[in-house]
């Protein structure tokens, strides 16, 4: 059964009676406290290269979106040796083995990527034992819905996502939606899905392609948002009368400290971020990555800010042409350069020439610093004025005035500073990153 508390074909059957009105309502986030799926047994073949193995497996996926396995006790043979075998090599390399099977009623799985945590073995009179712990990167299950769907969707279940009641947009793909929980006890369970479907008949396959591109620009943005990167474990893709569920593995969700923007107020962002796909107000090369470095999970403020830094900085790299981010042009700081360079030499051989060969290298290789242009300078583009950076972006700099406090300043003057300079920073990447017009 998926969904602890409906299955797939009452699932398919209200969202056929209720998709003209509202076509992501009975697509709730509506899952037990367990359970995303409920195990189901399963029976098929275990295999690796040429030996394969007939294997009972009860299959589930738990609150967290990890699929969970229950093999039934294989007694060692010449026919199971292989796993044994395999277990015990001398290896330390992950050895991946591959699973097809499938219940009663036509659900299959399948994956390449499962692997063994233990064999559970057990020797008695009879024989060897062993029913094997097992996990998977990513596993595919599909279910036949009795019932159609009348358009393609695919939902992003995603983990530790929240908003108050639930967020629309249209778009050319269709129609989207983000839900999400407004409390939650575990930010590593499945709390809230970002869905997308068509509302005109489409080719199925091509639209999935432009669908996932979308639903993960989404969930990028939407991390951005969260300061913290969202697991999106489950994806679920709705065409004709099946539904496939992939499932992979994903590191321990952990909640953001510091949230851009409060989980109560995410419509405009939400609003940008369908915008942005299709008509970014700016080409940003390497937005992601800067993403990921701005969301990654860190214990103290300080190496937040660091991090947040880091994206900035990564932005910088990867968007200014030579001109914009040079002084001078090369060949003519080159000039320069070998003026300067020879005024070192000569102090450095009058006064430590001991050291003077080392020291000129390095010296050299710092003069090309000369010419880039300040950070300050860097963030400054088109559509954001001079004034309002600089009364912004001073603090940033002074990273050191985060470190440690004076003796005469109190704990909550310093909570207000280092508050103030984190939101600043916040601020100016959200510019970057969003592009501040399309939150206007």
């Amino acid at each position: 059964m998926w969904n602890g508390r409906s299955p797939i074909a009452q699932l398919a059957e209200r969202h056929r009676h209720d998709s003209r009105n509202h076509p992501f309502h009975t697509w709730s986030n509506a899952v037990t406290a367990k359970w995303q799926a409920e195990f189901e047994t399963f029976t098929g073949h275990l295999s690796l290269g040429p030996d394969r193995l007939p294997v009972t497996v009860r299959i589930g996926i738990d609150a967290t979106g990890a699929l969970q396995f229950e093999f039934d006790t294989i007694k060692l043979t010449e026919e199971s040796k292989f796993l044994f075998v395999s277990w015990h090599s001398a290896t330390r390399e992950m050895t991946y083995f591959s699973l097809d099977a499938a219940t009663a009623d036509g659900t299959t799985f399948s994956t390449e990527r499962l692997f063994f945590l233990t064999l559970n073995n057990r020797s008695d009179a009879s024989g060897t034992w062993f029913a094997p712990t097992a996990k998977c990167d990513v596993g595919l299950l599909r279910y036949r819905l009795k019932i159609p769907a009348e358009r393609p969707a695919l939902r992003m279940r995603l983990k530790g996502f929240r908003n108050f009641g639930s967020l629309h947009e249209e778009c050319s793909l269709g129609r989207i939606a983000a839900q999400g929980q407004h409390e939650i006890e575990d930010v590593d369970t499945v709390t809230g899905s970002f869905t997308v479907q068509a509302v005109a008949d489409v080719d199925a396959t091509v639209w999935k392609k432009d669908a996932d591109k979308l639903l993960e620009h989404i969930r990028r943005i939407m991390s951005f948002a969260a300061a913290s990167l969202l697991g999106s474990p489950i994806i679920e893709f709705f065409a004709g009368d099946t539904l496939e569920v992939s499932v992979r593995s994903e590191a321990r969700q952990r909640s953001g400290t510091a949230p851009i923007i409060h989980f109560l107020a995410q419509e405009s962002i939400f609003k940008a971020t369908v915008t942005s796909f299709f008509s970014p107000p700016v080409m940003v090369n390497h937005l992601y990555l800067a993403i990921e470095w701005f969301a990654m999970v860190a214990t103290y403020n300080e190496v937040r800010l660091v991090n947040a830094m880091t994206a900035l900085e990564n932005l910088i790299d990867s968007n200014l042409s030579r001109n914009e981010a040079l002084i001078l042009p090369r060949n003519q700081f080159d000039k320069i350069r070998r003026v300067l360079l020879s005024i070192i030499r000569a102090c450095v051989l009058k006064w430590a020439p001991d050291a003077a060969e080392e020291v000129l290298i390095e010296l050299n290789e710092k003069l090309l610093d000369l010419n880039r242009r300040s950070l300050l300078h860097e963030t400054l583009f088109p559509g954001c004025s001079h004034s309002s950076t600089m009364a912004s972006f001073p603090s940033l700099v002074k990273l050191r005035r985060l470190v440690r406090p004076s003796r005469a300043e109190s704990a909550a003057v310093t909570s207000v500073k280092s508050r103030s300079t984190t939101d600043a920073l916040a601020a100016l990447l959200a510019l970057v990153l969003i592009c501040g017009r399309a939150l206007g």
